[in-house]
């Protein structure tokens, strides 16, 4: 006869020790360090594309206002009021129309999202006036950022006029807060204060474009022809990349 099997014993279950369960929290911790830092990075170059994005459209916003309107940019500030004839249209009220609106209206406002930098405060509370980018002098005819007529050399500018559309700046992140709007960039800025800001010894204190990409090292611009591309703070003295015949698309 065959002998019986022995059971084998059931052994009590045992828990976590008190050094077991910390050194597991130990090694989430750690791993949790590693991983923040990688989303957060990946977190700001997601802003920083959604920047460039928001550039393009309002890029092609610009080309196609200059199709219906006789090769005429819209000018940075105090664009002639289609109904009453009156100044104050700035460029962003002159290309509404040019831009979908379909799911970029922020909730119970008029204001577009393509205006509004992903990188940059937003407001919790918005009207049609909301933009956080800067247009170049390049849309100015003449020396004026405010005059509403062509005498004297201001006014609107043809796009033709501009020199080379490649390298002529449009549009680029503006630094929110120095104007009455709140959260509302200066529609247009000159070069002499685009020149100040370069000149300063860090991009956090520029007062006019906004530092606010990679790491708050580099600006975003929409170019006379259309494309996007980003400026580094290092960059800042390269004549190709930022000087006065960039900003003013003349004098190359």
């Amino acid at each position: 006869m065959s002998k019986p099997l022995t059971p084998i014993p059931i052994l009590p279950p045992r828990g976590f020790t008190l050094v077991e369960l910390l050194v597991v929290i130990a090694i989430l911790g750690l791993l949790a360090g590693l991983g923040i830092p990688a989303i957060k990075a990946g977190l700001g170059k997601a802003r920083d594309g959604a920047c460039l994005s928001n550039l393009r459209q309002l890029g092609v916003a610009f080309l196609a206002f200059t199709t219906d309107n006789n090769g005429y940019l819209p000018r940075g500030n105090n664009n002639k009021d289609d109904t009453t004839g009156t100044s104050g249209r700035e460029f962003y009220k002159a290309i509404y129309n040019y831009i979908p609106t379909l799911n970029n209206q922020m909730s119970g406002r008029q204001v577009n999202k393509v205006f509004l930098c992903p990188s940059d405060k937003q407001p919790p509370d918005q009207s049609a006036t909301c933009n956080q980018y800067t247009a170049s002098f390049a849309v100015e005819a003449g020396s004026s950022a405010t005059a509403e007529s062509g005498v004297d050399g201001n006014g609107p500018r043809t796009l033709a006029s501009i020199e080379k559309v490649s390298q002529t700046i449009l549009l680029v992140d503006g630094k929110i807060g120095i104007s009455s709007t709140p959260y509302m960039t200066d529609s247009s800025c000159t070069w002499t204060a685009v020149r100040t800001d370069i000149q300063r010894t860090e991009p956090s204190t520029a007062t006019k474009i906004s530092f606010r990409h990679m790491n708050k090292s580099a600006i975003n611009a929409v170019y006379a022809d259309g494309h996007v591309g980003t400026i580094k703070w290092t960059e800042r003295n390269d004549t190709n990349r930022l000087s006065e015949p960039i900003w003013r698309g003349r004098g190359f």
